[in-house]
């Protein structure tokens, strides 16, 4: 059982309510670390701003990031973080076979080349920031990611470790569907 209260789907303000639809609509489910973050909607606004801007940076599909964040997870080895992002992926089509089989090497999932190099390097910005040099970004750049593109994919791997810390302090349970 969680630490704090999450915020139930039905007692909410019309925000949280707007939220928690368009999650179900296009998952199928809320996850319990939107309840945790619907305690301070405020912060959780901010959070989805960053997936907002996610979603529209050019040149980059939306599913990448769910993949960065599902790499992070098993490299981290972060149960609750694992099954939240094979729920999405499902839930977004990727075959389960696929998914099953990347939950023991994420570079099983189905990426090009260009884009497990890309994740590959937002892992290293948020677990071994300072093993990153300018030649992995020149390589990255030399295979046509652009500097915002790689700042983005890195800003959501690091923002793993903020929500990850959040998500085990308040011990937040297993989302179940």
């Amino acid at each position: 059982m969680a630490l704090l209260e999450l915020i139930p789907e039905n007692d909410q303000d019309q925000f949280l309510k707007n939220v928690f639809s368009v999650s179900k609509e296009t998952f199928g489910f809320i996850p319990e670390a939107l309840k945790l973050y619907g305690i301070a909607p405020e912060i959780l606004a901010t959070t989805l701003k960053a997936f907002e801007a996610y979603r529209e940076t050019e040149g980059m599909s939306p599913i990448l990031f769910i993949y960065i964040r599902f790499a992070y997870a098993n490299t981290m080895k972060f149960p609750y973080c694992i099954n939240l992002n094979t729920l999405l992926l499902k839930a977004l089509a990727v075959p389960a076979d696929k998914v099953e089989e990347a939950k023991s090497d994420w570079k099983k999932l189905p990426m090009s080349d260009n884009e497990i190099n890309l994740v590959d390097f937002a892992l290293k910005v948020a677990i071994n920031p300072d093993d990153v040099s300018k030649s992995d970004i020149e390589a990255l750049k030399e295979l046509g990611w652009t500097e915002k593109q790689i700042f983005t994919a890195s800003d959501q791997a690091a923002r793993m470790n903020y929500a990850s810390t959040l998500i085990r302090a308040f011990k937040l349970e297993i989302d179940k569907v």
